[in-house]
C-alpha cells in the first residue's frame, strides 16, 4: 500500500469523505477540518507511519498534498 493510499484511508476515517483524485483537500476547503480534527489527524498519521511530527511540521501540514509530501520525506 502506498503512502498516498494509507494517508487517504486516514483522511477518510478522520473526515468521513474520500480524498479527491487530485488530492486537493485541506483545512481551507473542508469544513470538518478544525483544530481538534487537525490534532487527531496528526496523531493518526504519527501512529500509522511511525513518525513524530514537530509542531512546525504539524502546522504546515494543512492539506492532503502537504501531509503526503511531509510523510514521504520521512519514510
Amino acid at each position: 500500500m502506498t503512502v498516498h493510499d494509507r494517508l487517504a484511508r486516514i483522511f477518510q476515517l478522520q473526515f468521513g469523505v474520500m480524498v479527491p483524485p487530485d488530492g486537493d483537500m485541506g483545512a481551507e476547503t473542508d469544513g470538518a477540518w478544525d483544530s481538534l480534527a487537525h490534532i487527531n489527524l496528526i496523531l493518526a498519521v504519527e501512529q500509522e507511519f511511525g513518525v513524530v511530527l514537530s509542531p512546525e511540521d504539524a502546522g504546515r501540514a494543512t492539506s492532503f498534498s502537504a501531509m503526503r509530501t511531509l510523510i514521504e520525506s520521512r519514510t
